[in-house]
């Protein structure tokens, strides 16, 4: 078990620590109740919400909803595949990967038992 637990803190010592302060909801954060973080391997800081996802890379924040391509805007979970590619887990609407700055959308088909919608 601490073997597992030295290779997960291993793992993350590359990642850069990035100034943030609690009240940020004025500089652009949507939400001040938020879901899962996430720091990508670029060390942009991924910050779900009830309304979207954040983004933040130390200086400025970008806000993305369905409006942008999001499967939905309540993000359930976030995280990156070796590719680079980041995901989005929305509740209930589908999935969801942001890579080269477009998002692109796996949406729950509820009228099909075959594989689910892109949008």
């Amino acid at each position: 078990m601490l073997l597992s637990v030295l290779v997960v803190l291993q793992s993350n010592a590359h990642l850069q620590q990035l100034p943030f302060r609690n009240d940020v909801v004025k500089d652009g954060l949507t939400r001040d109740g938020v879901r899962p973080i996430y720091q990508d391997s670029g060390s942009w800081l991924w910050i779900a919400t009830t309304d979207g996802v954040d983004g933040y890379g130390g200086k400025i924040f970008t806000h993305d909803t369905s409006t942008n391509g999001l499967a939905a805007d309540f993000v359930n979970d976030i995280c990156e595949d070796s590719s680079g590619a980041i995901w989005f887990a929305t509740d209930f609407a589908g999935i969801s990967s942001f890579r080269n700055g477009r998002f692109r959308s796996y949406l729950v088909d509820s009228h099909s038992k075959s594989s689910p919608a892109k949008k």
